[in-house]
């Protein structure tokens, strides 16, 4: 069968509500970049100016389907007092240039945080999401075109230092999925809080296909001492999270139970209770389950 009738014959499949998902997929991709590695340069103090492109597939209306899309994690490649240094998984490498040799470091730098910025629809209707994948993401998708981004985040000093500059290369593909949801997060860093008393952090907007979120914190004292935490999450639909939530609901370091994201609910802000003294500084983050 020639292309043209390969062809046809999909869009009359089509029209009959007879779709051929193998047909499809090698229609939509025939042509395209799947998979794709991009290299760019983080300096550690500026945000990005604008996403990073990693991604895009585009096809026809009547191509669209299920598909799988993965995020590779992001490796970094830092240079450090002539060193160069390589993020390679999980392990954080250092060679030597003279003879090559490989050892592990511990703390001597910051990996930024990174976002994937998904966008995927059928013809002219879309949706985007920011998603967590510095440790990789696998997502399933129904779409006719899906295109991927990312940014660095991260840049606020919530207690874990400023990112340390260097290249960091960005890798994804796509191909043929099944319909399953619940795998992406998205992750919100809190300032680090250092004074006496309940603090307020700002307000964050929810991010889109957001489900449920738990509040995770770390508190330490003046020896380096972890200790226990208590924070209240709190959701507003009021632009400036002023008045009375739509709800709230209070973490310990022994109680963490995901928190319902309640319809209605746009913003998220969070009241750190924890009693200062004699902690010395807390920080924490609040991570979404996203319904993707």
């Amino acid at each position: 069968m020639d292309e043209f009738s390969a062809l046809l014959r999909e869009v009359l499949n089509y029209r009959k509500g007879e779709r051929s998902s193998t047909l499809s997929w090698n229609e939509l991709q025939k042509g395209k970049t799947l998979g794709k590695r991009v290299v760019t340069y983080f300096d550690g103090q500026n945000p990005q100016k604008s996403p990073i492109d990693i991604l895009k597939i585009e096809g026809e209306d009547f191509q669209a389907q299920n598909i799988c899309l993965t995020l590779s994690p992001p490796q970094f490649n830092f240079s450090i007092e002539g060193l160069i240094i390589a993020n390679t998984g999980k392990n954080i490498q250092q060679t030597s240039g003279e003879t090559g040799n490989i050892q592990l470091l511990n703390g001597e730098f910051q990996l930024p945080e990174s976002v994937a910025i998904i966008e995927w629809g059928i013809g002219g209707v879309s949706q985007t999401a920011e998603v967590d994948f510095s440790n990789g993401l696998c997502v399933n998708l129904t779409a006719s075109f899906v295109r991927v981004s990312s940014k660095v985040t991260a840049m606020s000093d919530g207690g874990i230092g400023v990112p340390t500059p260097g290249l960091i290369t960005l890798s994804g593909f796509v191909g043929p999925g099944i319909p399953k949801s619940n795998n992406a997060q998205r992750t919100f860093q809190l300032p680090k809080v250092e004074s006496l008393g309940p603090q307020l952090s700002p307000l964050f907007p929810i991010p889109n296909f957001a489900k449920q979120a738990i509040l995770s914190m770390a508190a330490a004292d003046n020896t380096g001492t972890i200790v226990p935490w208590s924070g209240v999450l709190q959701f507003w639909n009021d632009t400036q999270g002023i008045g009375i939530p739509i709800c709230e609901g209070k973490f310990t370091d022994e109680v963490r139970f995901p928190m319902i994201v309640p319809n209605g609910a746009f913003y998220f802000k969070v009241l750190n209770t924890t009693p200062l003294n004699p902690v010395e500084f807390t920080r924490g983050r609040v991570v979404f389950d996203l319904g993707i």
